[in-house]
């Protein structure tokens, strides 16, 4: 993502030069919740299939890592588009009270599949529940007995957090079946992940182990199943990519058609509207066992730090490398110059 695209408030930049030796590499980025597209009217496309080789796309942990989910639509994808909407879009508002907005899914061109409700706060993004008439007609309607937070408020590498939530459903149009959900979550790797059409951005990992646990109302417990999702945040952009593995199949009564999913976007809204970039004080930078690191005066009004670097100051080629929530970001050297600039974004 390049700065070209940012609405700044000043254009001037502290821009500091570094020529030194060394092995390239990339720093840890954070990630905000409010980066999540959360206003009606945003909305993002992305490639989806099903039945893939996931295991080309997630990598290893640690990093820095880079994934490259940049392959043209293949014949077997269909594009997703997601859509923030309001509560009250497809009918069921009334059941999500406290949701802010909603994510509305349509399968290009016109097949709208699955709406899901949530709203952001102080602490992160709540989720309520989802209307998914698709994958469950019968009774396609879930709403938790208690909002979860699904994604933090920040987000940083080697971050864990857990959830669980609880619903009742019916299957066969007789059977009355208690969900328990639990949700184990590790941000388990960072680095540069390479989308199509939109090019390299950074962005954090993140590993969560759904178990779904079933019990037939007086009868006990019957089914268990559990499936690992993982998915990538970069700031500016919320959640870039997903993949989804489906554990052993105990929780539908027909066979799956897939085993796994992959979505990966390459459109988005949030990139032509980003907020307005403010140039920081007193940026400096010294040289510390390999690593170029850089420190600038503190601002209590801005929520986190954006920084860019380049090779060239004659090429205008300004690349993001990520966010911090902090005054200070530490680089491994490069065997060629490198410029840095750093902004505070509100």
């Amino acid at each position: 993502m390049q700065s070209n695209n940012l609405a700044y408030n000043k254009l001037r930049a502290l821009i500091l030069l570094l020529a030194c030796l060394c092995i390239p590499a990339k720093a840890q980025t954070a990630f905000l919740s409010e980066d999540l597209p959360h206003q009606p009217g945003q909305y993002c496309r992305a490639f989806f299939s099903t039945n893939v080789n996931i295991a080309a796309f997630i990598g290893q942990t640690n990093g820095p890592q880079r994934w490259d989910f940049s392959q043209p639509q293949q014949p077997d994808e269909l594009i997703q588009r997601t859509d923030i909407v309001t509560p009250d879009d497809g009918g069921n508002g009334a059941s999500f009270p406290a949701a802010a907005y909603a994510e509305r899914d349509t399968d290009e061109p016109s097949s709208e599949i699955a709406w899901r409700y949530y709203s952001l706060t102080n602490q992160g993004r709540l989720y309520y529940g989802f209307y998914n008439p698709v994958d469950d007609p019968v009774t396609p309607l879930v709403v938790y007995d208690q909002p979860t937070l699904d994604v933090p408020a920040v987000v940083q590498f080697g971050q864990i957090w857990s959830r669980s939530v609880n619903w009742t459903n019916v299957v066969s149009f007789v059977e009355v079946i208690d969900y328990h959900f639990t949700a184990n979550a590790s941000v388990d790797a960072f680095g540069t992940l390479v989308l199509p059409q939109i090019g390299e951005v950074p962005a954090l990992r993140v590993t969560e182990i759904h178990d779904y646990e079933a019990t037939w109302e007086g009868f006990g417990p019957i089914v268990s199943q559990t499936n690992v999702f993982c998915y990538w945040l970069s700031p500016y952009l919320g959640i870039a990519a997903q993949t989804l593995e489906f554990g052993e199949n105990t929780l539908f009564p027909a066979p799956l058609d897939e085993t796994n999913a992959c979505l990966r976007v390459f459109e988005s809204s949030s990139l032509t509207n980003l907020p307005s970039l403010t140039s920081v004080n007193g940026l400096r930078l010294h040289v510390q066992t390999g690593s170029a690191m850089l420190n600038w005066n503190q601002n209590t009004n801005c929520a986190a730090f954006h920084l860019e670097s380049t090779g060239s100051l004659n090429s205008n080629h300004w690349q993001f490398i990520g966010l911090s929530i902090t005054n200070t970001w530490s680089d491994p050297l490069m065997p060629t110059q490198k410029f840095y600039r750093v902004f505070s974004r509100p």
